[in-house]
């Protein structure tokens, strides 16, 4: 599966596919599982926009867990999906 990119601008996630989209941070997209991770985290709720859509459905927020759970275990220290990580996660992804 690609790894998710966060954009610190705009509050979006895009999964990376191979090739030439792979988000540059440059234009402001993160890789998620790293933000999450990371020492600081410099977000808070209300930073980001929320999506004009209606609540996710479990299939959405299984899907979303299992790509942060592979990006988390694939990082150089891998790391698992824990309650930290959940809460960072749900600042930029409103999970309602």
């Amino acid at each position: 599966m690609p790894p998710l990119y966060f954009n610190a601008t705009s509050g979006e996630l895009k999964e990376a596919r191979d090739g030439p989209e792979i988000p540059s941070s440059s234009a402001g997209w993160l890789p998620l599982a790293e933000l999450l991770v990371s020492q600081e985290f410099p977000y808070v709720r209300g930073d980001f926009p929320r999506p004009k859509t209606q609540p996710w459905d479990d299939v959405h927020i299984k899907r979303l867990g299992l790509l942060v759970a592979q990006d988390l275990a694939e990082l150089d220290t891998p790391t698992s999906l824990n309650k930290p990580v959940i809460d960072r996660l749900s600042v930029p992804t409103p999970l309602y």
